[in-house]
């Protein structure tokens, strides 16, 4: 199970590093978050730092029958924040930049990088 979400892991990772970068404007010829080595790289210290997180406020021992309250509400007010950031975005693309989801279907038929995803081929 360890090795079945160590790419899941490492993917939500790299997102990290990559929003930072963004947030941040940093972009790739910054030698100080350069990537090539282990102790430069950006991820590195964002992963010490959920480590820490988890471990002051999830899991302070380790009996396995023991509930971890306080580690599960944080991801249940993640994953709440989350989807309504992503309810008022779909809802802001759909109804503001566009006139209504036929709009955006007939935009997505007009495209031609997109078209083929609107047709059903049997």
């Amino acid at each position: 199970m360890v090795f079945g979400i160590i790419p899941y892991i490492s993917i939500q990772l790299k997102a990290i590093g990559h929003s930072f970068d963004i947030i941040t404007d940093l972009g790739t010829d910054d030698v100080f978050w350069d990537s090539s080595s282990f102790y430069r790289d950006k991820v590195n210290y964002f992963t010490i730092l959920l480590s820490v997180f988890t471990i002051l406020f999830g899991t302070r021992s380790l009996d396995p029958n023991e509930r971890h309250e306080g580690l599960i509400a944080a991801i249940a007010f993640e994953s709440i924040v989350k989807l309504i950031a992503f309810l008022f975005g779909g809802i802001f693309v759909v109804y503001v930049l566009f006139n209504g989801l036929g709009d955006v279907f007939s935009k997505g038929m007009e495209n031609e990088y997109t078209s083929h995803l609107m047709q059903l081929k049997t």
